[in-house]
C-alpha cells in the first residue's frame, strides 16, 4: 500500500524534475537505422505550464496535462508546419515517456526519431540552469 500512495503523491506534485532513461531509435534515408541509449532530465511545471530539458537553457510550453498524462511540446518553431512532427508524452502512474519527431525537409529526405523511456518524478530545481526557478 506504501507504494501506491507514493505513486499519489508524486502525481499530486504540480513542479517536479523527470529523469528518463532509455533507448532512441533513429532512422532517415542514407544513413539507415541507429539504437542507442539515452537519458534526458525534464524540469516541468505544471501550474506554469513550461517545461525545459537538461541545461534548461529556454523553456517551452506545455500542450496538455490532467492527472495522468503530460504532453510537451518539441519544437515550437515548426510546430505549423506540415512536414514536421514533435511530440513528447509522459505518463505519470507508469513513468513512461513516448518521444515521436519525424521531419520530411524535401521529397527525398526524411528524419524519424522515436524514444521510449522508464522515468522517475524527483524534486524540481528550478529552470534556470543553476536550478532555480525564473
Amino acid at each position: 500500500m506504501t507504494t501506491g500512495l507514493a505513486v499519489y503523491a508524486a502525481i499530486a506534485a504540480t513542479a517536479f524534475n523527470l529523469n528518463c532513461n532509455g533507448l532512441a531509435e533513429t532512422q532517415s534515408v542514407g544513413a539507415g537505422k541507429k539504437v542507442e541509449q539515452f537519458s534526458a532530465t525534464f524540469r516541468i511545471d505544471l501550474q506554469a505550464k513550461k517545461w525545459c530539458v537538461d541545461e534548461c537553457k529556454s523553456t517551452r510550453d506545455i500542450v496538455r496535462f490532467d492527472d495522468d498524462v503530460v504532453v510537451l511540446e518539441l519544437d515550437q518553431s515548426r510546430a505549423s508546419v506540415p512536414s514536421h512532427y514533435d511530440r513528447s508524452t509522459y505518463i505519470r502512474v507508469s513513468g513512461h515517456l513516448s518521444e515521436y519527431h519525424w521531419s520530411l525537409p524535401s521529397a527525398d529526405r526524411i528524419y524519424f526519431d522515436q524514444r521510449e523511456a522508464q522515468c522517475t518524478e524527483e524534486p524540481f530545481t528550478g529552470f534556470s540552469p543553476s536550478g532555480t526557478s525564473t
